[in-house]
């Protein structure tokens, strides 16, 4: 086993390189922001709309999202060493926050890398053992300096299980860590380890409507991510507090491994989950579709801590469903969502008479009687008699005819029924062929007796989730 060598801290962070992007509103004139920023950073400045040019240490990119009155723009400065790098990030900072606005959905994401040719870690972030720092890091620490950041959809805890698949004992935790703790690979993820076998890790934690304001706590949670990421790659075994850190996250797994295998003792460890194959809780039924559906539900269970509700499997379909149910999920895909209460991410899910709240939304119908806030949605159509509010819609031209308050909407069909309020900015993009708002042929019916069942009487008007399967606009 290779012992570790001694560095000092001073002798870590001169080994430390640090980019950030910086995202903020701003009504000034393009050119005057340009013209402040390179004077701040001396850097030479590209202006582009598109999020493919690479920063460097002689050169930023800005990002104008779109045009307007108050466009969204992105600041990305190159990585360089941390105490040549930090007085750039306070005077980037002090001129956002006395000329520009920050919201809910601004972040300043920070990129770091170790130059491992001077910092002779055991191991490179490159080769890193991703869920040791993972276990290392205390969100707790940097929500205390962030608070709004905790159940933000741009920055979500890192902190998720991967579903069970077989049964692992207490003694074996440390051994089988890779097959409990997954390694988010998503920019809206607290770290994002996409690309961290080039070497580089990308911390969002950092954000919010003052986060420009808040110099002094920018720098502890810097320096707290370079100190915690060193002593990841610096360590042979695990720590106490990592292995405490682990049991606390799988309190629960263990909890319900022994129903793993048998409904029945899932129905006496969770009677307030009421579990049915195609509407029927047929015991002999649900013994024969056990193995399809447990997987599903356990990790229902686990991540997205469901402990209350109707979960029902359409076999005809091939569909979850989930009824009256209060979930604070890591994510939910492919399921039909009816009267539940939700913040985390969905994808490919249909929604009726829902609440949802600091949620993520992909490639999803909202149906019916559902109101978000608060929320980044893409490629989602929502229907009349829904409600979105505070949110941030990017939609490819999916259409949206619900009510809309204090919203960002970029690229969206709207529906001749949608309700704009003052305070909600439309952006199109002029390269784009914006297609017709009106009507939707139907050109394939699905019978969703579920849904009927769940909510009764169809009223005049409704349309049920995945009524139709494809459309096109007419």
């Amino acid at each position: 086993m290779n012992k570790p060598k001694q560095y000092s801290l001073p002798e870590v962070f001169n080994n430390t390189l640090m980019g950030f992007v910086f995202e903020f509103y701003s009504s000034k004139d393009t050119d005057f922001i340009i013209k402040n920023l390179s004077s701040l950073t001396t850097k030479n400045i590209i202006l582009t709309n598109k999020d493919n040019y690479l920063s460097t240490s002689y050169q930023a990119i800005l990002i104008k999202e779109y045009e307007g009155k108050r466009p969204r723009y992105s600041f990305k400065l190159g990585q360089q060493r941390y105490d040549t790098v930090i007085p750039l990030m306070k005077s980037v900072l002090e001129w956002i926050s006395e000329t520009s606005e920050c919201t809910t959905d601004t972040l300043m994401r920070v990129n770091m890398s170790f130059d491992h040719k001077h910092l002779d870690t055991l191991e490179t972030i490159s080769k890193m053992n991703t869920q040791k720092l993972i276990l290392k890091l205390d969100e707790e620490y940097i929500y205390e300096r962030f608070p709004m950041q905790e159940d933000s959809p741009y920055c979500m805890s890192i902190k998720q299980l991967l579903p069970i698949t077989e049964t692992i004992y207490a003694l074996d935790l440390i051994k089988n860590v890779n097959y409990i703790i997954g390694t988010p690979k998503k920019n809206y993820y607290g770290i994002n380890f996409e690309n961290y076998t080039k070497g580089i890790l990308e911390f969002n934690y950092i954000g919010g409507d003052d986060y420009a304001e808040k110099g002094k706590e920018i720098l502890e949670i810097l320096q707290y991510y370079v100190i915690k990421t060193f002593k990841s790659l610096n360590e042979n075994e695990y720590s106490k507090s990592e292995i405490l850190e682990l049991k606390q996250l799988t309190e629960e797994f263990y909890k319900i491994q022994e129903a793993y295998y048998e409904i029945e003792k899932f129905n006496e460890l969770f009677p307030e989950i009421k579990v049915g194959v195609d509407m029927r809780r047929d015991s002999q039924m649900l013994k024969s579709f056990w193995p399809k559906i447990r997987n599903t539900l356990f990790e229902m269970v686990v991540n997205n801590n469901l402990r209350e509700g109707q979960f029902n499997y359409d076999t005809e379909y091939g569909i979850f469903q989930l009824r009256k149910a209060d979930i604070n999920c890591t994510k939910i895909k492919g399921f039909d969502l009816v009267t539940c209460n939700i913040q985390g991410i969905l994808e490919n899910c249909n929604l009726i008479s829902c609440i949802v709240d600091n949620s993520r939304i992909y490639n999803s119908r909202v149906i019916n009687g559902t109101t978000i806030s608060d929320s980044y949605l893409q490629n989602t159509s929502i229907e009349k008699r829904n409600t979105i509010e505070n949110c941030f819609v990017e939609n490819d031209h999916e259409m949206l005819n619900c009510n809309i308050k204090e919203s960002i909407i970029k690229f969206a069909g709207i529906g001749k029924s949608a309700k704009l309020d003052e305070g909600t900015v439309i952006i199109d993009n002029d390269q784009r062929t914006q297609q017709p708002t009106v009507g939707v042929e139907v050109e394939e019916i699905r019978d969703y007796v579920w849904f009927k069942n769940l909510l009764g009487k169809k009223p005049e008007g409704h349309i049920f989730g995945n009524e139709y399967i494809k459309k096109r606009y007419i």
